[in-house]
């Protein structure tokens, strides 16, 4: 894979941020649903449940996107978007689960609830979740400019 936009790079490595993941159904209308991600700088993972609706439409259609964006309390508008095709595990869901749980729970730190999310998915059962993962074939990526540049620099 290619480098990575560094201002992307940043944006992403910033601050914890909802992504906002695409999906289509068999009808090949799209999908939209906001959730939790892991971006290590090559693959984009995130978890679902092992009946979702967004796994059935996954394995109907591997193709997937994923959109990161600024919130409303930054100034400058910036989005990234990683586009691929998805695979779906059992490897490593629970881990994924609370490690994510943790990370977003960071940003509520008085929330009771939090804590018990992450004590209900570190008990939770590999056969109740699925781990969905993409490496980025391509992207895009507006970082403040209004311009929308490639992701990925050759």
């Amino acid at each position: 894979m290619a480098d990575m936009h560094p201002e992307a790079r940043e944006f992403l490595e910033e601050r914890t941020r909802l992504g906002v993941v695409t999906t289509l159904r068999k009808d090949g209308s799209p999908c939209t649903v906001p959730l939790w991600y892991d971006w290590d700088g090559t693959t984009v993972r995130f978890f679902s449940g092992a009946t979702s609706a967004k796994l059935a439409r996954l394995e109907n259609d591997s193709r997937i996107t994923l959109v990161v964006s600024s919130e409303m309390d930054e100034e400058l508008y910036r989005w990234v978007s990683f586009e691929g095709r998805a695979s779906v595990s059992r490897e490593g869901v629970r881990e994924l689960a609370v490690a994510l749980a943790e990370r977003y729970a960071e940003r509520q730190p008085d929330n009771p609830r939090a804590r018990e999310l992450i004590r209900t998915l570190e008990g939770m059962s590999e056969k109740y979740g699925r781990t969905v993962a993409f490496t980025p074939e391509r992207g895009h990526c507006m970082l403040g400019d209004d311009r929308v540049v490639e992701l990925f620099q050759a």
